[in-house]
């Protein structure tokens, strides 16, 4: 009677065990499938967002082309992404974000796109008419400030979707760490079902055997659902990376793609400029001088873009880098800069570690410049660029021995409140207009980019009127730290 009690007590832990087992399996792969249908909806409707915006930067590519040049020739990729916006709107109402407010978002992108290209359209009939100067006005007044709100609508949606997606990237970060807490809660669970087998065995010993090949049986099928859910994280991760991958080249050929009709714009300006401003009155000649000076800002900001996506994709292999010299060969660089902005520098020597030259120089570059550009019209301007070796249990790599060092640069420039100290390294933050100093606005997030794959970190505090210090955390040898970007 004992015995049947004891069985009876053993089958129900069993059922329990395999139940909490199939339970918490079940939830891990409900969560982690939730995540990539999640993942894989967002980024559809970021590459359709990005389809709308470059089909209309480049139907009024076409259609400035062709009223500059009365060449129907260019009206090609007008005409072209005129067929295809209608196909592009449909998708995008189609499809459904996740996003609360994301599809007014995207409502009012769409919206302006219709508007876009009706005005589009009304100035290419006006050209067709014969009546250029008046459809060069309506570009002049309607088009820019349409193209100027779908900007904005499309960076508004497209940063929602990339938060979105940050968020769910940390989602996936935590459902994998619990199932590794499923999987310890199942390796508790077996071995309590061990001992509770070990129990009964010495109460029954002719049972042993089978109990023995019942236990060895569970064992093989937790191992199996183990493998099996690996397996399966291993498939997401590699997809995850594909993804990423393709986010990289598709904002590369994009940006490669668009520098074309840029400098175009800018060769039959300067055509026109030179061959007609005898004949063209003061408002035309500003027009030009507009016109001109915006292709240009528009292929800053492409290299930019460029650039941007280069940090991980084309960086060089780590190698010994002096980064003393280095900064004296920014230093010489910016040496008209410097000289304009009237700037004193005080330079600490730098040691050599291992890195990436270029981006070295890339790095230094863009902060020096940040300093320079924005210095307070009220007080000379100091720059001081402080280093010093230094360690502490938070660092990554303290356990091998790895070296870091902690560089500082400190500026007496305009300086900016704190709260905006995260958002300056996102790319297309500007604190100022445009009008007060010039840059597109990816510098800074240039500069996080590259610190980041030297497995560093990149923070600043400032105050309004005091000035900013940029403080750079660099292990002496990138290669031996692990770097999540590029996991």
């Amino acid at each position: 009677m004992q015995n049947k009690t004891i069985w009876w007590l053993i089958g129900v832990l069993i059922l329990a065990i395999t139940s909490v087992n199939t339970l918490l399996a079940l939830r891990s792969s409900n969560e982690i499938a939730g995540i990539q249908k999640s993942l894989t909806n967002t980024g559809e409707v970021m590459m359709l967002l990005d389809e709308l915006y470059i089909s209309v930067t480049l139907a009024e590519s076409g259609q400035r082309g062709y009223l500059l040049t009365d060449n129907e020739r260019f009206l090609a990729p007008y005409q072209e992404q005129l067929q295809k916006v209608h196909t592009s709107i449909n998708n995008a109402r189609a499809i459904s974000s996740e996003i609360q407010g994301q599809q007014y978002r995207i409502e009012q992108l769409i919206d302006l796109v219709n508007q876009q290209f009706s005005e589009l359209s009304r100035t290419v009939e006006l050209a067709k008419k014969e009546k250029d100067l008046l459809a060069v006005h309506e570009v002049k007044v309607g088009n820019g400030v349409l193209s100027t709100q779908i900007g904005e609508a499309y960076r508004k949606a497209m940063l929602a979707e990339s938060d979105f997606r940050e968020s769910l990237y940390l989602d996936f970060a935590i459902a994998q760490h619990r199932a590794d807490n499923t999987l310890y809660l199942s390796s508790a669970l077996t071995l309590v079902l061990l001992l509770a087998v070990f129990y009964l065995a010495r109460l029954n010993l002719k049972n042993e055997r089978r109990h023995r090949s019942q236990l060895e049986a569970q064992n093989n099928t937790l191992a199996q659902k183990v493998e099996e859910r690996t397996f399966a994280l291993k498939i997401y991760a590699d997809e995850l990376a594909r993804s990423n991958r393709e986010l990289e080249e598709f904002a590369f050929v994009a940006s490669h793609d668009l520098q074309e009709p840029l400098r175009k714009i800018q060769a039959f300006g300067d055509r026109l400029l030179n061959a007609q401003q005898q004949q063209l009155d003061e408002t035309s000649l500003d027009y030009l001088a507009r016109m001109n000076k915006a292709a240009q800002r528009m292929s800053k900001l492409i290299s930019d873009l460029l650039a941007f996506s280069r940090v991980t994709t084309r960086g060089k292999e780590f190698s010994s880098c002096d980064l003393n010299k280095t900064l004296h060969q920014v230093v010489d660089d910016l040496e008209i800069s410097i000289e304009d902005s009237q700037a004193q520098l005080e330079l600490d020597s730098l040691p050599t570690i291992k890195a990436d030259t270029t981006q070295m120089h890339q790095l230094f570059q863009n902060l020096l410049s940040n300093a320079l550009k924005f210095k307070a019209p009220d007080r000379p301007l100091m720059v001081k660029v402080r280093c010093q070796q230094t360690t502490g249990p938070t660092l990554p790599g303290e356990e091998s021995g790895l070296i870091w060092y902690r560089i500082e640069i400190h500026d007496t420039g305009i300086g900016f409140e704190q709260q905006y100290a995260d958002k300056i390294f996102m790319p297309f933050q500007r604190l100022h207009g445009r009008n007060s100093y010039e840059g597109t606005g990816i510098g800074l997030a240039v500069c996080r980019r590259i610190v980041e794959r030297h497995g560093g970190k990149i923070s600043t505090t400032s105050q309004p009127g005091k000035g900013s210090t940029f403080s750079i955390l660099l292990p002496q040898d990138s290669a031996m730290v692990t770097i999540e970007g590029n996991k």
